[in-house]
Protein backbone atom coordinates (compact mmCIF):
# COMPACT_ATOMS: atom_id res chain seq x y z
CA UNK A 1 0.00 0.00 0.00
CA UNK A 2 2.87 2.37 0.87
CA UNK A 3 4.42 1.59 -2.77
CA UNK A 4 1.32 2.18 -4.29
CA UNK A 5 0.75 5.68 -2.39
CA UNK A 6 4.26 6.55 -3.27
CA UNK A 7 3.47 6.02 -7.02
CA UNK A 8 1.14 8.20 -7.07
CA UNK A 9 -1.65 4.97 -6.98
CA UNK A 10 -0.79 3.89 -10.85
CA UNK A 11 -3.68 2.31 -12.87
CA UNK A 12 -3.58 -1.09 -14.46
CA UNK A 13 -5.46 -2.47 -17.18
CA UNK A 14 -6.12 -5.56 -17.53
CA UNK A 15 -7.62 -7.29 -20.73
CA UNK A 16 -7.94 -10.93 -21.21
CA UNK A 17 -8.63 -12.97 -24.75
CA UNK A 18 -10.51 -16.10 -23.02
CA UNK A 19 -11.64 -19.47 -24.50
CA UNK A 20 -14.23 -21.37 -22.10
CA UNK A 21 -15.27 -24.68 -23.42
CA UNK A 22 -14.91 -23.62 -27.19
CA UNK A 23 -16.64 -20.36 -26.11
CA UNK A 24 -14.57 -17.53 -27.74
CA UNK A 25 -17.13 -14.51 -27.55
CA UNK A 26 -15.92 -11.49 -26.19
CA UNK A 27 -18.20 -10.91 -23.74
CA UNK A 28 -16.02 -13.87 -21.64
CA UNK A 29 -14.30 -12.07 -18.60
CA UNK A 30 -13.88 -14.67 -15.99
CA UNK A 31 -10.00 -14.26 -15.93
CA UNK A 32 -10.49 -10.47 -16.06
CA UNK A 33 -12.81 -10.14 -13.01
CA UNK A 34 -10.17 -12.23 -10.91
CA UNK A 35 -7.75 -10.61 -11.49
CA UNK A 36 -9.66 -7.27 -11.71
CA UNK A 37 -10.62 -8.59 -8.13
CA UNK A 38 -7.52 -10.15 -7.14
CA UNK A 39 -5.86 -6.07 -7.44
CA UNK A 40 -8.49 -3.86 -5.49
CA UNK A 41 -8.71 -6.42 -2.58
CA UNK A 42 -6.19 -6.26 -0.77
CA UNK A 43 -4.18 -4.07 -2.66
CA UNK A 44 -6.53 -1.20 -3.38
CA UNK A 45 -5.24 -0.96 -7.37
CA UNK A 46 -6.83 1.45 -9.48
CA UNK A 47 -8.15 -0.21 -12.59
CA UNK A 48 -9.37 0.88 -16.13
CA UNK A 49 -13.19 0.34 -15.86
CA UNK A 50 -14.29 -2.91 -17.18
CA UNK A 51 -17.10 -1.28 -19.65
CA UNK A 52 -13.63 0.15 -21.52
CA UNK A 53 -12.17 -2.95 -21.45
CA UNK A 54 -15.07 -4.76 -22.91
CA UNK A 55 -15.24 -2.03 -25.69
CA UNK A 56 -11.33 -3.01 -26.42
CA UNK A 57 -12.55 -6.58 -26.41
CA UNK A 58 -14.99 -6.37 -29.13
CA UNK A 59 -12.91 -4.84 -31.52
CA UNK A 60 -10.64 -6.92 -33.27
CA UNK A 61 -8.53 -4.17 -34.29
CA UNK A 62 -7.12 -3.18 -30.56
CA UNK A 63 -7.15 -6.77 -30.00
CA UNK A 64 -4.86 -7.48 -32.78
CA UNK A 65 -2.65 -4.07 -31.39
CA UNK A 66 -2.45 -5.42 -27.76
CA UNK A 67 -1.34 -8.82 -29.44
CA UNK A 68 1.50 -7.17 -31.18
CA UNK A 69 4.55 -5.57 -29.75
CA UNK A 70 4.91 -4.40 -25.92
CA UNK A 71 5.72 -0.69 -27.54
CA UNK A 72 2.08 -1.10 -29.36
CA UNK A 73 0.31 -2.73 -26.34
CA UNK A 74 1.85 -0.05 -24.16
CA UNK A 75 0.44 2.84 -26.25
CA UNK A 76 -3.18 1.66 -26.04
CA UNK A 77 -2.52 1.42 -22.10
CA UNK A 78 -1.34 5.02 -22.02
CA UNK A 79 -4.03 6.04 -24.11
CA UNK A 80 -6.72 4.72 -21.52
CA UNK A 81 -4.50 6.78 -18.68
CA UNK A 82 -3.32 3.49 -17.64
CA UNK A 83 0.35 2.79 -16.27
CA UNK A 84 0.57 -1.05 -16.43
CA UNK A 85 -0.90 -3.45 -19.06
CA UNK A 86 -1.59 -7.09 -17.98
CA UNK A 87 -2.91 -8.97 -21.02
CA UNK A 88 -2.93 -12.17 -22.15
CA UNK A 89 -5.21 -15.58 -22.86
CA UNK A 90 -6.83 -17.54 -21.22
CA UNK A 91 -8.89 -21.33 -21.65
CA UNK A 92 -11.02 -23.91 -20.54
CA UNK A 93 -11.25 -26.98 -21.79
CA UNK A 94 -13.43 -30.23 -21.21
CA UNK A 95 -11.32 -33.22 -19.55
CA UNK A 96 -12.27 -36.28 -22.27
CA UNK A 97 -13.69 -39.19 -20.26
CA UNK A 98 -14.12 -37.97 -16.64
CA UNK A 99 -17.79 -37.80 -16.71
CA UNK A 100 -18.20 -41.45 -15.76
CA UNK A 101 -15.87 -41.22 -12.77
CA UNK A 102 -17.67 -37.81 -11.52
CA UNK A 103 -20.83 -39.34 -11.47
CA UNK A 104 -21.81 -36.86 -13.99
CA UNK A 105 -19.79 -34.24 -13.07
CA UNK A 106 -18.00 -32.45 -15.70
CA UNK A 107 -14.22 -31.65 -15.34
CA UNK A 108 -12.61 -28.79 -16.89
CA UNK A 109 -8.90 -27.81 -16.67
CA UNK A 110 -7.83 -24.45 -17.40
CA UNK A 111 -4.75 -22.30 -18.13
CA UNK A 112 -4.12 -18.85 -17.90
CA UNK A 113 -1.20 -16.86 -19.91
CA UNK A 114 -0.44 -13.43 -18.20
CA UNK A 115 2.14 -11.00 -18.73
CA UNK A 116 2.81 -7.13 -17.60
CA UNK A 117 3.72 -4.06 -20.06
CA UNK A 118 5.28 -1.15 -18.26
CA UNK A 119 3.17 1.94 -20.46
CA UNK A 120 5.67 4.49 -19.75
CA UNK A 121 8.99 2.54 -21.18
CA UNK A 122 7.14 -0.53 -23.33
CA UNK A 123 8.73 -2.73 -21.46
CA UNK A 124 7.80 -6.10 -20.42
CA UNK A 125 7.79 -6.21 -16.57
CA UNK A 126 7.39 -9.99 -16.68
CA UNK A 127 5.08 -13.41 -17.34
CA UNK A 128 3.14 -15.65 -15.45
CA UNK A 129 1.26 -18.86 -15.92
CA UNK A 130 -0.86 -21.11 -13.95
CA UNK A 131 -2.91 -23.75 -14.38
CA UNK A 132 -6.43 -24.93 -12.43
CA UNK A 133 -9.54 -27.40 -12.46
CA UNK A 134 -13.08 -27.02 -11.31
CA UNK A 135 -15.72 -30.02 -11.86
CA UNK A 136 -19.29 -28.61 -11.88
CA UNK A 137 -22.26 -30.57 -13.52
CA UNK A 138 -22.11 -27.45 -16.24
CA UNK A 139 -19.01 -27.20 -17.80
CA UNK A 140 -19.80 -23.40 -18.46
CA UNK A 141 -19.64 -23.24 -15.17
CA UNK A 142 -16.73 -25.43 -14.40
CA UNK A 143 -14.70 -23.49 -17.09
CA UNK A 144 -15.42 -19.89 -15.35
CA UNK A 145 -14.75 -21.29 -11.98
CA UNK A 146 -11.70 -22.64 -13.01
CA UNK A 147 -10.32 -19.49 -15.39
CA UNK A 148 -10.73 -17.20 -12.69
CA UNK A 149 -9.26 -19.82 -10.04
CA UNK A 150 -5.98 -20.03 -12.76
CA UNK A 151 -6.01 -16.46 -13.42
CA UNK A 152 -5.67 -15.75 -9.76
CA UNK A 153 -2.76 -17.84 -9.44
CA UNK A 154 -1.24 -16.24 -12.36
CA UNK A 155 -1.48 -12.73 -11.29
CA UNK A 156 -0.09 -13.44 -7.86
CA UNK A 157 3.01 -14.38 -9.37
CA UNK A 158 2.38 -11.27 -11.81
CA UNK A 159 2.29 -8.72 -8.68
CA UNK A 160 5.70 -9.19 -7.50
CA UNK A 161 7.35 -8.52 -10.69
CA UNK A 162 5.25 -5.53 -10.83
CA UNK A 163 6.32 -4.46 -7.20
CA UNK A 164 9.22 -4.72 -8.09
CA UNK A 165 9.36 -2.70 -11.12
CA UNK A 166 7.93 -0.08 -9.33
CA UNK A 167 10.30 0.05 -6.35
CA UNK A 168 12.99 0.23 -9.17
CA UNK A 169 11.16 3.24 -10.51
CA UNK A 170 11.00 4.96 -6.79
CA UNK A 171 14.34 4.11 -6.05
CA UNK A 172 16.42 5.12 -9.48
CA UNK A 173 13.92 7.50 -11.63
CA UNK A 174 12.89 7.04 -15.23
CA UNK A 175 13.93 9.68 -17.45
CA UNK A 176 11.03 11.93 -19.23
CA UNK A 177 11.65 14.42 -22.02
CA UNK A 178 9.62 17.07 -20.99
CA UNK A 179 8.74 20.26 -23.33
CA UNK A 180 8.12 23.84 -21.96
CA UNK A 181 6.19 26.32 -24.00
CA UNK A 182 5.83 30.11 -23.34
CA UNK A 183 9.60 30.37 -22.39
CA UNK A 184 10.01 33.33 -24.13
CA UNK A 185 13.27 35.02 -23.13
CA UNK A 186 16.44 33.96 -21.10
CA UNK A 187 15.58 34.72 -17.79
CA UNK A 188 12.68 32.78 -18.50
CA UNK A 189 14.50 29.72 -19.48
CA UNK A 190 16.56 29.94 -16.22
CA UNK A 191 13.70 29.95 -13.80
CA UNK A 192 11.99 27.43 -15.96
CA UNK A 193 15.24 24.67 -15.05
CA UNK A 194 15.56 26.14 -11.72
CA UNK A 195 11.67 25.65 -10.93
CA UNK A 196 11.69 21.75 -12.56
CA UNK A 197 14.58 20.92 -10.44
CA UNK A 198 12.37 21.68 -7.32
CA UNK A 199 10.32 19.18 -7.87
CA UNK A 200 9.76 16.72 -5.63
CA UNK A 201 11.16 13.23 -6.70
CA UNK A 202 13.00 14.98 -9.33
CA UNK A 203 16.67 14.17 -9.55
CA UNK A 204 17.97 15.70 -12.36
CA UNK A 205 17.13 18.27 -14.87
CA UNK A 206 19.12 18.27 -18.48
CA UNK A 207 18.12 21.16 -21.15
CA UNK A 208 18.49 19.55 -24.74
CA UNK A 209 17.29 22.93 -26.39
CA UNK A 210 15.65 26.21 -26.17
CA UNK A 211 14.41 28.02 -28.95
CA UNK A 212 13.49 32.14 -28.52
CA UNK A 213 11.34 31.94 -31.62
CA UNK A 214 8.91 29.29 -30.68
CA UNK A 215 9.14 29.65 -27.08
CA UNK A 216 10.20 25.99 -26.56
CA UNK A 217 12.32 24.75 -23.70
CA UNK A 218 13.42 20.90 -23.98
CA UNK A 219 14.52 19.29 -21.21
CA UNK A 220 15.17 15.57 -20.02
CA UNK A 221 13.89 15.35 -16.60
CA UNK A 222 15.21 12.25 -14.31
CA UNK A 223 11.99 11.52 -12.33
CA UNK A 224 11.87 8.82 -9.11
CA UNK A 225 8.42 7.81 -10.03
CA UNK A 226 6.34 7.66 -12.84
CA UNK A 227 5.08 10.34 -15.44
CA UNK A 228 1.11 10.64 -13.88
CA UNK A 229 3.33 11.53 -10.57
CA UNK A 230 5.52 13.77 -11.87
CA UNK A 231 2.76 15.45 -13.98
CA UNK A 232 0.57 15.55 -10.45
CA UNK A 233 3.29 17.31 -8.95
CA UNK A 234 4.27 20.21 -11.75
CA UNK A 235 1.11 21.12 -12.93
CA UNK A 236 0.06 24.57 -11.36
CA UNK A 237 3.61 23.93 -9.73
CA UNK A 238 4.68 27.91 -8.36
CA UNK A 239 7.75 29.27 -10.57
CA UNK A 240 10.74 29.91 -7.96
CA UNK A 241 11.40 33.31 -9.15
CA UNK A 242 9.53 35.73 -11.56
CA UNK A 243 5.44 34.77 -10.78
CA UNK A 244 3.66 32.16 -12.84
CA UNK A 245 3.42 28.48 -12.28
CA UNK A 246 3.54 25.43 -14.99
CA UNK A 247 0.61 23.86 -16.47
CA UNK A 248 0.42 20.24 -18.04
CA UNK A 249 -0.62 20.15 -21.45
CA UNK A 250 0.12 17.13 -22.70
CA UNK A 251 1.39 13.72 -21.29
CA UNK A 252 1.92 10.75 -23.84
CA UNK A 253 4.27 7.71 -22.29
CA UNK A 254 7.20 9.47 -21.28
CA UNK A 255 6.97 12.44 -23.36
CA UNK A 256 5.28 15.46 -21.02
CA UNK A 257 4.41 18.81 -22.32
CA UNK A 258 3.90 21.72 -19.92
CA UNK A 259 2.89 25.40 -20.24
CA UNK A 260 4.65 28.32 -18.74
CA UNK A 261 1.79 30.59 -17.00
CA UNK A 262 2.91 34.36 -16.34
CA UNK A 263 0.42 35.85 -13.77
Amino acid sequence: HILIESMSKPRVMVIVAENNVGNDEPTNKAAETALIGFLRDPYDFDCVDPEVIASIRSSKQKMAELSGDATAAAAIGSRYGAEVVIMGNAVGRKAEGMSQNLGGMVSVQADVTLKAINCTTGRIIGTADAHAAKVHISPNTAGTQAIGKAAEKAGKKLLDAIMKEWQNQLNNGIPLTVDIKEVASFKDRKNVLFTLKGIAGVSAVRERNWDSQSKVLSVSVQYKGNANGFCERADGHKMKSGGGSLAVTGLSGMQVTLALQVM
